[in-house]
């Protein structure tokens, strides 16, 4: 017997029959299956409909209800084999249940193509009446049956609604790709292959994201954006050359990869990782990718390397059965188990494993073949989820959309006291709102003067914590020495100056409420670590004291520094940060969200008019001023300017000279004495990358991007001028 009649064990698959006959025939094919059926195995026979959805049969104690003769019936079959039984048609499993069948007047097939059986069933395929990929290989990794719906799904066969010639990727051409994460599904691309083509970094690039647009072996054309991780955030690169449009992308949110050069887009959907390819030659189309690359040794990898990729033209349709799986699929997790099962080296069943192949993602199983206790080969199912994946983006998109309209319905009456209608500070309010709502420690994050303290004091008076106390204490402002007492407490005579009757810390006194520390980031090493054993246990001792003291607080934390940076520097316990990082609020500076200053422009001058009992109002060119000036203090600066003015001016109308605003500093802030164009040119571009630095928090990428610069030139000029 060849070994591909053999056995499947708990193996299911689904079909669909359709076929005209006669009363009698129906009959005794089903009283064949009830009452005759061997031992060995059984079969769950589902009767759907017939033509006009009437029912006709039901299995009802082993009986079967009338038919009319010639009725048409569609029958759906699901059987589940448990035991050995012999396979017709290379492991297509079904066939056997009609071979009792007096198939004279039988027709399988759908309408306007069935087969008239008249030969034994052992002719005719039914794999079209499998609705999932099936591929089996021997125990060598030889593939013995790829049928045509594994075809589909993986992109072995297809139309090319757009044509290109045969070729490879070659001198001068451009090349523009899309990887979403680099040696991942993009036939295993790497950091050695990438600096030849112009890709510099300092770190390894694998499972990185990368954008590129550069032309083969003209490094000064090549452009590049990292993409650290997936941030679930969409990136894009785009230029000119050779003056065409060129544009690459990567939406991590809604998992799509796009290549644009000027008008014409070439898209690719993906769901766990794709590399999308262009190749331009001469201005025309020379290459794009589509899914199922890999088989046809067409990988970002393999393109890069110089392999020839395949004409694409029309239908196509590639000859697979005969051939080692590996001839056609990369090594990766999926082939790998099914040539381990194939060949005896694991146990076997792998049951719907979410895979990447091709370039497409499926729902995978694998199942052993044996004949008796020898291994075979092996057998891959798979579901086509590109419709699932459909459905499931969107439903994001609506789910999205409904997230949009429920922050902007909840935003507008949340913390009413706090002044902004921007985006980020209605981000501030929801994330400020969450917050009220739980016990989960807060870090919030800003500079000086942006109203920390504020947002922490808002969410205490929304928690159920508001009828206890809220305690603030500055880290920075109290000297380590006596830091501890104050937050702990201290017992009689702890210390020389100690009270006789000891003293409460703040969590002692805050039980049940809010702390909360400003300046976190100022505070001593040796503090943090105590600070840490407090938020673990939720209980401390007392300076000088034996006696456990348990509370209940809420812990709201703030700094105006950059944490990450501290634990770099070892200024900052990292397992603090995340004890503390549970919620994080980020307030932006006011520069960034200058929409919101004449909200709180209004806001103070009705605040001090009310205070003070006056009727001021400020000039047109006092409130152009303060409209546009840059706030280096933030919101607090504000306040102060509006209440410096109020003082200063004697009559009701302020004006720009009650202000007292800061003037612009010199456009370069240089002395251009005895110095030529070119040094001065380079003093000022000095300044504008350290300016730039300092507003994006030293993080490079952020600012090269904000300059609108490459990121070689960028690291260039850092060099050049001396900046680290």
């Amino acid at each position: 017997m060849p070994w591909f009649q053999t056995s499947l064990h708990f193996f299911t698959f689904r079909f669909r029959i359709h076929f005209y006959t006669s009363c009698n025939n129906v009959k005794r094919f089903f009283s064949y299956l009830i009452d005759n059926i061997k031992s060995n195995f059984y079969a769950k026979i589902i009767l759907l409909y017939t033509f006009g959805l009437r029912p006709v049969f039901s299995r009802l104690n082993g009986k079967i209800r009338s038919c009319k003769k010639n009725d048409k019936f569609t029958i759906v079959k699901s059987v589940h084999i448990c035991e050995q039984i012999s396979l017709i048609e290379k492991c297509i499993v079904f066939s056997f249940l009609l071979k009792y069948i007096n198939y004279n007047h039988i027709k399988i097939g759908t309408e306007g193509k069935e087969y008239t059986m008249y030969k034994d069933l052992d002719s005719i395929s039914i794999e079209e009446y499998i609705f999932e990929g099936v591929i089996l290989i021997d125990k060598n990794g030889t593939i013995i049956k790829y049928n045509s719906k594994a075809k589909e799904i993986l992109g072995l066969t297809g139309y090319n609604a757009t044509s290109h010639q045969a070729g490879k990727l070659e001198s001068e051409d451009i090349l523009l790709f899309a990887d979403t994460s680099v040696g991942e599904d993009d036939g295993g691309l790497n950091t050695k292959i990438l600096k030849a083509y112009g890709v510099k970094y300092d770190k390894p690039l694998e499972k990185k994201g990368l954008l590129y647009i550069g032309k083969k072996d003209v490094k000064n054309s090549v452009h590049y954006s990292v993409i650290e991780y997936n941030d679930n955030k969409a990136h894009e690169l785009k230029c000119n050359m050779d003056g065409q449009k060129l544009y690459c992308a990567i939406d991590y949110y809604n998992k799509e990869t796009t290549i644009c050069v000027d008008s014409k887009e070439y898209k690719l959907n993906y769901i766990l990782n794709i590399a999308n390819v262009v190749i331009i030659r001469n201005k025309e189309l020379a290459f794009y990718q589509i899914k199922g690359y890999t088989a046809r040794k067409e990988s970002l990898f393999d393109i890069m390397c110089g392999i020839p990729f395949k004409k694409k033209d029309g239908m196509f349709n590639l000859d697979v059965e005969g051939k080692n799986i590996y001839s056609f699929h990369a090594e990766n997790s999926l082939t790998v188990d099914l040539v381990n099962c194939a060949s005896g080296n694991c146990d076997g069943y792998i049951e719907n494993k979410l895979s990447n192949i091709n370039g497409f993602t499926v729902m995978a199983s694998i199942h052993p073949v044996n004949i008796g206790e020898e291994r075979c080969g092996a057998l891959l199912t798979m579901s086509d989820i590109s419709m699932l994946e459909k459905n499931q983006n969107e439903l994001n998109a609506v789910l999205n959309e409904l997230e949009n309209l429920k922050r902007h319905y909840q935003t507008n009456d949340l913390f009413p006291e706090i002044i902004g209608s921007s985006l980020s500070m209605k981000e501030v309010k929801r994330v400020a709102m969450k917050a009220a709502n739980s016990d989960a420690n807060i870090l919030i994050l800003g500079e000086s003067g942006t109203g920390k303290s504020f947002i922490a004091k808002k969410i205490h008076e929304k928690s159920k914590r508001n009828k206890f106390p809220f305690v603030e204490i500055n880290c920075c402002a109290i000297p380590k020495e006596l830091l501890e007492s104050e937050l702990f407490g201290y017992e009689n005579g702890a210390f020389t100056g100690a009270r006789p009757d000891g003293k409460k810390g703040i969590f002692e006194i805050a039980d049940e409420g809010t702390v909360f520390l400003d300046e976190i980031g100022d505070m001593p090493l040796e503090m943090q670590a105590k600070l840490l054993l407090f938020i673990q246990k939720r209980s401390f001792y007392r300076v000088g004291g034996n006696t456990e003291i348990h509370v209940d607080v809420r812990i709201i934390t703030a700094t105006n520094k950059n944490l990450e940076d501290e634990i770099k520097n070892k200024h900052f316990r990292e397992d603090l940060f995340y004890r503390l990082y549970i919620l994080p609020i980020y307030i932006e500076p006011l520069k960034r969200h200058k929409e919101d200053i004449s909200q709180l422009i209004d806001y103070n001058m009705k605040k001090n008019n009310a205070s003070l009992d006056e009727h001021k109002v400020l000039s047109v060119q006092a409130n152009k001023m303060l409209l546009s000036y840059n706030y280096p203090g933030n919101v607090r600066e504000l306040e102060n300017i509006i209440e410096r003015a109020f003082v200063l001016s004697e009559g009701e109308v302020i004006y720009p000279e009650h202000l007292m605003l800061k003037r612009a500093e010199n456009t370069a802030g240089i002395d251009i004495r005895e110095k030529t164009l070119d040094k001065l040119m380079a003093a000022y571009e000095k300044k504008v990358i350290l300016e730039a630095l300092k507003l994006n928090e030293q993080d490079y990428i952020k600012t090269f991007e904000y300059l609108g610069i490459g990121k070689t030139c960028f690291y260039n000029k850092l060099k050049k001028y001396g900046i680290k």
